[in-house]
């Protein structure tokens, strides 16, 4: 019931495929770099908030192949028990960044809410369930609500409809070429004037686009102390 359930949806057949939750992203690097699982789906980017650092670093970090990816527009829905009102709610469970994205709706709808965090938008959903109270509610997927039998008291509520996540499907698998692929890579330069340029340049001259350079802390090696590594697409 999480975004990313909703990206494996999307991206895979339904028929045939198992699809197998893990809390943590590094776990689920785990699992394809341990050849346990075919593919593995993590958050990249969000439009909003940014990149996720941790992906990152475990794409550094992990032998895997990005073998495509996949975007999703973030739609959030209040939900919670059938037929409860607004002026029943007293708290609201979800995803820190999910409460932070429907903030304004919150205080213009249900100011008298409480707002507690959860470690993503489907286990509270899933607490509300267990719950079975109306005076608690979860920001939350329509998948959500359908996979806990529960109702949607509101829907996209949330305060920026342009809103999208970029998922990776991270697979041990190269794929195969398309004629419209984007490519990632990892690199580090020596710490002298200009090495950065002097690797853009060539993309430059060769007339290939990039779509984004992020820089994360290099964390192994030799005097490694405020050294970066470039990711690149």
């Amino acid at each position: 019931g999480t975004f990313t359930h909703q990206a494996a949806l999307e991206f895979f057949p339904q028929s045939n495929t198992q699809y197998i939750p893990h809390d943590k992203t590094y776990e689920i690097f785990q699992q394809v770099e341990g050849n346990y699982v075919d593919f593995g789906i993590v958050p990249v980017e969000n439009s909003l908030n940014g990149s996720v650092p941790e992906t990152l670093d475990l794409l550094i970090e992990k032998n895997v192949q990005i073998y495509g990816e996949i975007e999703l527009r973030v739609v959030h829905n209040l939900i919670g028990q059938p037929g409860t009102k607004f002026s029943q709610l007293k708290t609201i469970y979800s995803h820190p960044n999910a409460l932070g994205q429907i903030s304004e709706w919150v205080k213009k709808n249900i100011p008298q809410v409480e707002m507690i965090e959860m470690s993503s938008t489907a286990k509270a959903v899933q607490k509300v369930a267990e719950l079975k109270d109306p005076s608690v509610a979860a920001i939350g997927m329509e998948l959500a609500a359908k996979l806990y039998n529960l109702s949607i008291l509101a829907r996209g509520i949330e305060d920026n409809s342009q809103n999208f996540t970029r998922f990776l499907i991270l697979s041990k698998q190269k794929p195969a070429p398309t004629n419209k692929d984007k490519t990632s890579m990892v690199f580090v330069v020596k710490h002298v004037p200009g090495a950065l340029f002097n690797i853009i340049k060539y993309f430059a001259d060769a007339n290939i686009n990039l779509a984004k350079i992020e820089s994360r802390p290099r964390k192994s090696g030799k005097d490694t102390d405020w050294e970066y590594i470039f990711i690149l697409d």
